[in-house]
């Protein structure tokens, strides 16, 4: 059939069934040609019922035997026919199974078959977006085999997809049922086990979010892109909810460690691979196996480290350090970074073919002050947890809710949770806070280009007193202006002096 000659295979494969048959009919020589006749059967449109029958009855033989590889071709197989004849709906859950158990054997090419033709009865259903992530990571196991044919198979489908597609809406699908959406359709909360939720009420961050989730359950690597303080953990442990995979989410903080400590926190070590290895050891990849391994601050990782990794990703397999057998693993790779990494790619800091590996699907979570209405959200929700967490209930004026809506965040939320930790904790209980309490770190955020103006000029102010110790007359030399047009500008922009006793003249 790989030569095109459908007639000759299908004389070919009935030769052989009928002797398999006599042999006896609870061999594997049987149970083989059985699915391969009923498949030869399927695609040449002859007796349609029987060659579905054939593959059912391949699989069921192939249960008895325990024989996991022969389950998931004569799975797949059947699901063809049944993709040809059109006899039955069944296909795509045939197709389901037989990638589940290609997946838990190990048969990368199964489970990669199985993830295209799932791909072309996601879009028949129209469910475009599924569609594309199937093949994609369908046509990247295809090349980490390799297997040139079907590599040119998933190339012809995903121009033959991105055409239709671009002919037709993309529908985003909705939160899965782990993503509960407040009743007013303003709050996206994605529960996350125990750690804090992420919210936002900003439009292209949900949309963003639910196109993400709706990729979780493929096996393709994904990139999160941020700055420091952004939630890139949570949107990566959200994903690992949403994919369904069995084994545990296990982040790892790659500018947290030297190289050669990174190397055996991944990768393992065998007893005596280097001077402190008293025992072996497996490493986190090995750890994450059926999991998810988040690698947070990529960008940060060695050249070397980076070899090894991207090896990892391509043959599914990892090598301890001090052994030379590979250990298979199934790897599925969230990456976080605030770093940009095609800077990087050029600067020859980051492996070009990694960077590809990596990106599957790219997220890119915006920094707090470009999430309209998330400030807010988040400070209820945050003064909330911590009044309940200290027993006291405490508020915020809206001169001081204004001060911190209006602020740059150079920290984001992380940096908006501390600063609401602190002001409850230096709150009384029943205390509303009408003034903060010490000074935020970074810039205000100006709303328009007067306010941009005066927030500049307010800080060459300020930087020029301090300079002079407070000296007005100082400080307007310094600035190249009077005395007095320094004062005006200074209660024009409620510049006080401090309180602490420093020369004002």
């Amino acid at each position: 059939m790989e030569t095109g000659n459908l007639t000759a295979a299908l004389e070919l494969y009935e030769e052989s069934f009928k002797f398999a048959e006599r042999i006896g009919t609870s061999t594997d020589l049987y149970l083989e040609t059985s699915y391969r006749y009923g498949l030869a059967l399927g695609l040449s449109g002859r007796e349609p019922k029987f060659a579905i029958a054939l593959c059912e009855r391949a699989a069921t033989l192939a249960r008895e035997l325990n024989d996991g590889y022969e389950l998931a071709a004569a799975l797949f197989a059947q699901a063809r026919c049944i993709l040809t004849t059109n006899e039955d709906g069944n296909a795509e859950r045939v197709l389901k199974e037989s990638s589940e158990v290609a997946s838990r054997i190990g048969d990368r090419f199964t489970r990669a078959a199985a993830s295209l033709a799932l791909s072309k009865v996601a879009f028949e259903r129209g469910d475009s977006l599924e569609a594309v992530g199937l093949a994609t990571e369908a046509k990247r196991e295809f090349e980490a085999l390799p297997a040139p044919r079907w590599i040119a198979e998933a190339d012809t489908w995903l121009t033959e997809l991105a055409t239709r597609v671009a002919t037709k809406t993309l529908a985003i699908g909705v939160w899965n049922s782990k993503v509960a959406l407040e009743p007013k359709g303003e709050v996206v909360i994605a529960p996350l086990g125990g750690i804090p939720a992420f919210i936002t009420a900003d439009q292209h961050v949900r949309q963003l979010l639910t196109t993400t989730l709706k990729l979780a359950p493929r096996s393709l690597s994904m990139l999160v892109l941020g700055e420091t303080g952004t939630g890139k953990e949570l949107v990566a442990e959200a994903i690992h909810n949403a994919s369904d995979r069995k084994g545990p989410f296990v982040p790892v903080n790659c500018g947290a460690l030297p190289g050669d400590l990174l190397e055996a926190e991944l990768f393992g070590h065998a007893r005596g691979a280097y001077t402190g290895a008293d025992r072996e050891r497996g490493g986190l990849i090995e750890f994450s196996h059926r999991g998810t391994l988040f690698l947070d601050e990529i960008g940060d990782m060695p050249l070397k480290a980076q070899a090894r990794l991207l090896r990892a990703l391509e043959r599914g397999e990892v090598r301890r350090l001090g052994e030379n057998a590979p250990r298979l693993v199934d790897l599925r790779i969230v990456a976080a970074t605030h770093r940009n990494l095609l800077e990087m790619v050029s600067a020859g800091d980051f492996r070009l073919d990694l960077y590809h590996r990596l990106t599957g699907f790219v997220i890119t979570i915006p920094p707090l002050r470009e999430r309209a209405g998330d400030v807010e959200l988040l400070i209820d929700h945050f003064l909330a947890g911590f009044a309940r967490e200290q027993d006291k209930a405490v508020q915020i004026a809206p001169e001081v809710r204004s001060q911190l809506a209006h602020h740059a965040w150079p920290g984001n939320v992380r940096q908006l949770r501390n600063v609401v930790h602190r002001l409850v904790s230096l709150s009384e209980a029943g205390q509303t806070v009408s003034r903060m309490p010490f000074e935020l770190e970074g810039a205000e955020s100006p709303r328009s280009l007067p306010e941009a103006l005066d927030a500049e000029e307010r800080r060459m102010i300020l930087a020029a007193l301090q300079a002079s110790n407070w000296n007005k007359a100082k400080a307007a030399v310094a600035l190249g202006a009077s005395r007095t047009t320094l004062i005006g500008k200074m209660k024009r922009l409620g510049i006080e002096p401090p309180d602490s006793g420093a020369r004002v003249r």
